[in-house]
């Protein structure tokens, strides 16, 4: 931690805010280290208090990047399909002020390797029944590199011989052109399927109970 730089642009995803503490910080490894844990908590707290008000854009050389437009977008392409109830589509926008009932969700953190780069990101997993159909969603609404966002939706339709499974994911960066960002792309994947799949298994135990 004691080399790490910040500064707007593709290189770590941070505000302008966090851009200043990170420098406040100096070159001391441990003053780093506490900048970087009070980031994370602060963008937890905001999101899980604001939702998508939360999400602090990304600071890039002479504009911002905002994750909490990319999942707008991403939800507004979501409610276009009419695949899952409405209810489910007004909670992706507003939560946490829509929450149905028997509404279950958890928090997490990761860190792992990306092209050769630590990466951590903040996750909210959420399930809910919406008309008859078991609904799960994982969300990174905050990535410190490689990509701005992803949100993973899976439905557990019920069919007559069983259960339909449907399954959506959308990444977003803007971060390299070309080839690379098909790769972030591709990495963003990689990391939700590795974790989609425990929700799929859990989901499917609570089904056949």
């Amino acid at each position: 931690m004691s080399r790490f730089h910040a500064a707007p642009g593709d290189g770590v995803n941070v505000s302008a805010d966090e851009i200043a503490a990170l420098h406040a910080a100096g070159h001391d490894a441990h003053a780093i280290t506490e900048q970087v844990h009070a980031l994370l908590l602060r963008r937890y707290r905001a999101y899980r208090a604001q939702g998508l008000a939360g999400i602090a854009a990304y600071a890039r050389p002479g504009s911002m990047v905002s994750p909490a437009d990319d999942l707008a977008a991403v939800n507004r392409v979501a409610r276009a399909s009419k695949v899952l109830s409405t209810t489910f589509y007004d909670g992706l926008d507003h939560y946490p002020q829509q929450r149905p009932p028997m509404f279950g969700e958890n928090f997490y953190w990761s860190q792992f390797r990306a092209h050769g780069e630590d990466t951590i990101a903040l996750e909210h997993v959420f399930q809910a029944t919406f008309d008859g159909t078991v609904v799960v969603v994982q969300r990174h609404y905050y990535v410190s590199t490689g990509y701005n966002m992803e949100q993973a939706i899976v439905g557990f339709l019920p069919a007559d011989d069983g259960t339909l499974v449907i399954y959506t994911s959308h990444t977003s960066t803007d971060q390299v052109l070309g080839f690379g960002a098909g790769a972030k792309r591709t990495l963003g994947r990689r990391v939700m399927a590795a974790e989609l799949e425990r929700l799929f298994e859990t989901t499917r135990a609570g089904l056949e109970r």
